[in-house]
Parts: C-alpha cells; structure tokens; sequence
C-alpha cells in the first residue's frame, strides 16, 4: 500500500535516506572504527569518515548515520559502494548521537540527541576536514534535516 503523500503533522520527524550504507562510526580516544549494521568493520574502506570524527571535539561518541559516495555529477550512487570504487572519497550523513564523553544518550529523545550531534559537529576542529552541519531546529519545527559529516578531499551531493 502507497500513501498519497508522506505523513506530516508535530508528531513525525523526516530523514531523507541517502543511497548510501549504514555506518555506526565510533571514536575512543584517538581510534576511531567504523562498521556496517551487521558488525563488519568498514574503517579502512572510509578513511575521510575516519578523519572527520578524529576532528570532533570529544573524546568519545559514537554516530550513527550512512556513508554515501557521490557519482561525478554529485549524485549519491550505491553502485560506487558496491563495487568499492573510490571509497576514499566517501563521507557520513550522521543522523544520530548515541554516546558522547562516555554519557549513553539513548534515554534522550531524538530530539536532544540531534541537538546534542549538531553541537558536537559545529564544535569540530579546524583542519583538513571540515565538518559542516545543516540542521533544521526540531524543537520548533520536529522536522529534521540530515547531519553530514564531509571532507574537503571529498565530494558533496544534494542534501535536498
């Protein structure tokens, strides 16, 4: 059954799915390691991802969120991802914070965590990477844009 059109209203939020995979990127002290919904270890096929969370300001969180590789006209394409082409190029569209500095924020609602991981991300530091939010305030609005984590060596895509 297709809906008319997507459900609205105070009580839903929206996250745009990417064609990407879903990464959980967690950082403890000066390692970070990333892996697929199914536990594989996926930190040596995303090096910027790894760059990017070595750049935030905690000394331990984990993300989750999805790797996506943008094609050359900037249009995510799982094809790149499956076929492992040009991972280095990859980054993350976090979507949520699930620990911080050893706080487990799971008992938060959604809400405080997206706050909390557009502060970790704006509060990043300055280097090769660049971390750069884009978030809609969901207090006011409860409608949530994605989160993403990029690198400056790495292409951008749409987030519309």
């Amino acid at each position: 059954m297709t809906a008319p059109r997507p459900p609205s209203g105070p009580l839903w939020l929206h996250e745009i799915k990417h064609d990407g995979i879903r990464v959980v990127a967690q950082r403890q002290g000066d390692r970070v390691k990333l892996y697929s919904r199914h536990g594989n270890d996926m930190t040596k096929r995303f090096p910027l991802i790894v760059e990017a969370m070595m750049r935030l300001r905690a000394s331990s969180c984990v993300i989750d969120g999805e790797a996506v590789l943008c094609g050359d006209d900037g249009i995510p394409s799982f094809d790149l991802l499956r076929h492992k082409l040009h991972e280095g190029r990859g980054f993350l569209y976090a979507f949520d914070l699930i620990e911080l500095d050893g706080e487990d924020l799971r008992g938060a609602t959604l809400e405080q965590r997206k706050v909390s991981l557009w502060r970790v991300l704006k509060n990043a530091t300055d280097g090769t990477t660049s971390v750069e939010a884009e978030y809609l305030d969901v207090r006011a609005t409860r409608a949530g844009s994605m989160t993403k984590v990029i690198s400056t060596g790495g292409q951008r895509g749409s987030t519309t």
